[in-house]
This record gives C-alpha cells, structure tokens and sequence, in this order.
C-alpha cells in the first residue's frame, strides 16, 4: 500500500468556491450594502423577472409580479427604457405573534429596461392580470424603416 502525503485534494476547495465569490463580490460593491437583506444583491437587481418579445416594430414586456395590485407598482416609460418600481405591502402580525420564517419583504423595488429602439411613448400600454404586468411599446412611425418606389430616370 502507497501512502501520499502532501497531496492536494481540490475537492474540499472547490465546494466552497461559488460562497467565497459571492463574499468577494459582495464586499468590493459598494451597491451590495444598499440592497435588501431579504435577498442577495444579484437576484434583488432582477426582480420582477421580465420578459421582452420583439416584434418587428413593437415590444411586449411581461414582468412577473405577484401578490401586488396595480396600486403597488409604478411603469415610467422614456423613448429607450421603461422603469417598473413597486412595493409588495407589509403583512402584520396578529398580536402575540412572532415569526418563525420570513422570506417576504415589504421592501421597495426597482428595476430599468433598455430598450433595442427608440418607443413611442404615446402609445405606450400597461395591463396588470393575476400577477403579471403586461406592457405593450411601438417603435414610432417615423422611426420605421419606409420602402422607396425606384423611379426610372
């Protein structure tokens, strides 16, 4: 039987690896310190989870946002992004209660979607049905492209 002393086993090493980036992250961004502390700072930045289909010259973004009423969230739509902002409200306890988990925050969100076009912000459309929130864009006319009919000359 051969024994090895002094091998290295990576094993161990790499099982820890993915939780001393996040830690290395974590610490050298300033914006870590200003995120929620219901949830790390990379899933913070993506909620609501958004969904952008392109049409030829119109976009449907979908954002999932359950548990809101329209009240609760915000769209602001400039000509190269739409902003959603929103607050999930606070649930109270009974009296003589106490929590036992809590992963639900009434925190504040927000989040900006560029957009691969210039919108119509007139034309602009938000629906909010069973916890998604549908916001319908159109690239403005002028803005498309325009067939020229080729004159003989």
């Amino acid at each position: 039987m051969v024994r090895l002393r002094n091998v290295w086993m990576p094993l161990p090493a790499l099982q820890t690896l993915p939780a001393d980036i996040d830690r290395l992250f974590n610490e050298w961004n300033p914006l870590a310190k200003t995120c929620s502390n219901w949830a790390p700072a990379q899933f913070q930045r993506l909620y609501p989870a958004v969904n952008v289909e392109q049409g030829e010259h119109t976009l449907l973004l979908t954002a999932e946002l359950p548990g809101l009423e329209s009240d609760d969230m915000e769209v602001t739509v400039n000509a190269r992004s739409v902003v959603i902002k929103g607050q999930h409200q606070e649930y109270e306890l009974r009296e003589g209660e106490t929590w036992y988990h809590r992963e639900r925050s009434n925190e504040e969100f927000e989040r900006t979607i560029e957009l691969p076009f210039e919108i119509d912000v007139e034309k602009a459309e938000a629906v909010y049905e069973k916890g998604v929130l549908t916001i319908s864009l159109q690239q403005p006319e002028d803005h498309k492209p325009k067939k020229l009919e080729i004159k003989a000359g």
